[in-house]
């Protein structure tokens, strides 16, 4: 059965070509298969993504003063027949990325960049339920993981994300948003984990890192240790250079990675 749409907070479907393709549609289904199929792979392709209407629509939403246009927008999307697959592995990054793209050009502040990620990590969390139960493989063992912000990171959506990818595949994942290194290491050698995973979101980060890898080896030198966050865009040598045993750009390239370090790709 199709969800029931909130009107009450009079978010229209979406608009221009994009919409008049939704009211043509024969159905929601149709207009997915045809317009937001599409759309993205060839966005994707290219890494044009946030420059569509929809991810600059979606931009504008989430900088309001509440997510809740932003979330009805999502709701209408998935009416509309776009998955939360793609909603939260190419949609959302782009939007994400849309944001950080204004401030770099002086026309957001970094209150308006940090407000527009909380409402996307609200949203990411809204996803999270339909996004982490359809992969599940039982014939893995179960694998746990620590997901940690490096020390002083304030962004924590790409780590989000990545917990929600790693429990698609059927991790247990603990996150730990706020820690200093020994707290850190200290959680990392007790907690019988597989892997640990830290998030940057910038080069300033670097030290911190650097640090908090080297006491985790020191305390584990078996215990693999993967670098993901915006840092890696901005750096692709960041996991040599801070030790790290892999580096991911997104976070479908973090469970890739965190499967390498146990054999499993």
């Amino acid at each position: 059965m199709k969800p029931t749409l909130d009107t009450s907070l009079q978010v229209a479907p979406p608009r221009g070509r994009i919409g008049a393709a939704y009211r043509r549609a024969d159905g929601p289904d149709v207009f997915a298969e045809r317009v937001l199929g599409r759309l993205v792979d060839a966005r994707v392709e290219t890494g044009l993504l946030q420059t569509t209407p929809l991810v600059a629509e979606l931009a504008t939403l989430v900088l309001r003063d509440t997510a809740d246009a932003a979330r009805a927008q999502v709701r209408h999307l998935r009416i509309a027949g776009l998955s939360v697959e793609r909603l939260h592995q190419d949609i959302l990054p782009a939007v994400s990325r849309r944001l950080g793209d204004l401030w770099c050009e002086d026309l957001l502040s970094f209150s308006d960049v940090t407000h527009g990620a909380m409402a996307v990590s609200a949203i990411v969390r809204d996803l999270a339920p339909d996004f982490t139960r359809p992969g599940l493989d039982t014939t893995l063992p179960v694998r746990r993981s620590l997901l940690c912000l490096a020390p002083a990171e304030t962004h924590s959506l790409g780590a989000l994300m990545a917990a929600n990818e790693l429990r698609r595949g059927g991790w247990q994942v603990d996150l730990m948003l706020s820690a200093d290194v020994p707290a850190i290491v200290g959680r990392a050698v007790t907690g019988s984990y597989d892997m640990v995973g830290l998030s940057a979101g910038s080069l300033g980060r670097v030290a911190a890192l650097t640090e908090t890898v080297a006491a985790l080896r020191a305390a584990d030198a078996k215990l693999p240790v993967v670098l993901g966050g915006a840092i890696v865009g901005l750096d692709p040598d960041i996991g040599r250079r801070v030790g790290a045993f892999h580096a991911a750009p997104d976070a479908r390239h973090f469970v890739q990675s965190c499967r390498i370090g146990l054999g499993q790709a």
